[in-house]
């Protein structure tokens, strides 16, 4: 399977943002990628792909950010968002 390098920034409250360089299936990579979302097959492989590197990333993003809700307060229970 092809694959190509794909920069992944996470945008932190306390260290600004993290960038990342992970391979992932070029057929995931395209012009036409947004048309592609419709397709649920697609969006099944994205998310395959995807998730690992949410995951590999979570606990360093959890630590470069506030633990509350720069809105309410409230303690964060949800730091990483696609």
């Amino acid at each position: 399977m092809a694959t190509c390098r794909v920069r992944f920034d996470f945008q932190t409250d306390l260290k600004g943002t993290l960038k990342y360089v992970r391979n992932i299936p070029r057929s995931l990579v395209m012009p036409n990628a947004q048309v592609m979302q419709r397709d649920p097959e697609y969006t099944k492989k994205f998310v395959a792909a995807i998730r690992p590197i949410m995951l590999e990333h979570e606990a360093a993003c959890q630590t470069a950010s506030n633990p509350k809700c720069q809105s309410c307060g409230s303690p964060t229970v949800k730091v990483l968002q696609t």
